[in-house]
């Protein structure tokens, strides 16, 4: 009988090493995570933290930004890949998305703007670079010189009828969607936040970003680096007023100009009472 029970014992033994591994064998890793998305547009404020089971401890991790740890902080929003490697070199591969709110300012072709607020005013701190209207139809503009390297810091220069793409003072215009043309008022308002010897420098030197853009008068190229003109929504027979401001002087002037000239746009938030969302 003794002799069985060994017997037994023994082909027992002999099955788990052909078979019994498979009820011992340490399980995949998994990996499982939480995440923080971004708080604004473009901030860099999320956050991602792993938990990780399976494989064999220790573990080590490896980020597509070049992190090494278990929690990722300051991440902007975007896809990122974790690599965890066990003690065993056994690898799980993840992919996780942190998103963010929609910019607060962005026009139908894609264009992101910056914005500032200006008293109870939120403006674009960028001049305009749109090629289409709210309804997606190519619009007519030109960029300074002709030269596709000047819009990204000097924007385009627009036609006031093109601009308005109205006849309603305020209206939308060419100007991003919750956006449009300012007024001669909402002109006024904004400059009336500073002291009248010195608004144009704040214009110029704050987050207003007032770059020296020039225009076009239908011939020739003025002003680039020395001076730049802004459209309003109020016109004045065949011409419209519109605000200019030169890198040499302190304050902004208000003069009309011919509507077919070629000038700058920035928009500014509808509903200004409420700008501060």
């Amino acid at each position: 009988m003794k002799a069985l029970k060994k017997t037994l014992f023994f082909l027992f033994i002999l099955s788990l090493s052909f078979y019994g591994c498979k009820y011992f064998k340490k399980a995949p890793i998994q990996i499982s995570y939480k995440t923080k998305n971004a708080a604004k547009y473009g901030a860099s404020d999320g956050a991602i933290k792993l938990t990780v089971t399976g494989g064999k401890v220790p573990y080590s991790y490896k980020w597509s930004r070049g992190d090494t740890g278990l929690y990722l902080k300051d991440v902007k929003a975007g896809i990122y890949y974790v690599t965890v490697t066990d003690s065993k070199s056994n690898k799980a591969v993840d992919t996780i998305t942190i998103n963010q709110p929609k910019p607060p300012c962005i026009d139908i072709d894609g264009n992101v703007y910056k914005i500032v607020k200006i008293g109870n005013q939120t403006w674009m701190a960028e001049n305009l670079k749109v090629t289409k209207n709210p309804k997606g139809k190519e619009i007519k503009s030109v960029c300074y010189d002709n030269d596709s390297s000047n819009i990204e810091k000097y924007g385009r220069l627009y036609q006031w009828d093109v601009a308005m793409d109205s006849a309603k003072e305020e209206a939308q215009g060419i100007c991003p969607d919750g956006w449009h043309l300012p007024s001669d008022a909402e002109w006024h308002t904004l400059v009336d936040n500073f002291r009248r010897d010195s608004a144009a420098i704040i214009l110029r030197t704050g987050e207003f970003n007032s770059v020296m853009a020039g225009f076009y008068n239908l011939q020739s190229f003025y002003g680039k680096e020395k001076y730049t003109n802004y459209w309003s929504s109020k016109e004045l027979g065949d011409n419209a007023w519109k605000r200019y401001i030169h890198k040499d002087f302190n304050r902004v002037y208000r003069y009309h100009g011919n509507k077919k000239h070629f000038l700058s746009i920035r928009c500014v938030k509808n509903n200004i009472q409420n700008s501060a969302k």
